[in-house]
């Protein structure tokens, strides 16, 4: 505007899918183009931490940057012998999801948290073909837990005949 300040018409703060907290970053939409140039390359602070401000991406250009992203991801998809893109796969960490049971949410973390120690070895790597089922009951046996995979996909109207269960063990502590 003509009295040095810019015009701000809105102010969204990106969230967390998961966490549902604010991830760090926002976007700020101001009244003109002039506007947002004039405050891209001032130093912004807050709490004592020197801010980044960028322009934001326009249709075009995201459409761009997406593609490039997808196409990095695919070749990293390609490369990734470790099968690392599947680590996080069917992870719940949010309080909302565990019907806000904290002990469950705090035991998820604790296994994320060894998981991602143990992936910092190269030698470790993620199957794609085997799952790890934690908390199951002290007495389950192997039988009980093939029985309950089954019917659960059955229930979830999953066709067995894409399914091939090799194998199903309960691995117990002695």
């Amino acid at each position: 505007s003509s009295n040095g300040q810019a015009r701000i018409q809105s102010c969204r703060l990106v969230i967390d899918r998961i966490s549902r907290h604010p991830r760090g970053s926002a976007f700020v939409q101001f009244a003109s183009s002039e506007d947002a140039e004039k405050c891209v390359n001032l130093p912004f602070t807050i709490q004592g931490q020197q801010l980044q401000l960028d322009m934001a991406l326009g249709r075009g250009e995201l459409v761009k940057a997406k593609e490039l992203r997808d196409k990095k991801n695919e070749n990293n998809k390609k490369n990734d012998q470790r099968n690392l893109s599947l680590a996080n796969y069917g992870v719940i960490l949010n309080l909302d999801e565990l019907d806000g049971n904290e002990n469950d949410l705090r035991k998820r973390q604790n296994l994320e948290d060894v998981k991602k120690q143990k992936l910092k070895d190269p030698l470790f790597f993620i199957s794609p073909t085997r799952l790890t089922i934690h908390n199951l009951p002290p007495n389950m046996e192997d039988e009980q837990l093939r029985k309950l995979i089954v019917e659960t996909l059955k229930k979830d109207k999953i066709p067995m005949k894409d399914i091939i269960l090799n194998e199903c063990r309960v691995m117990k502590k002695n």
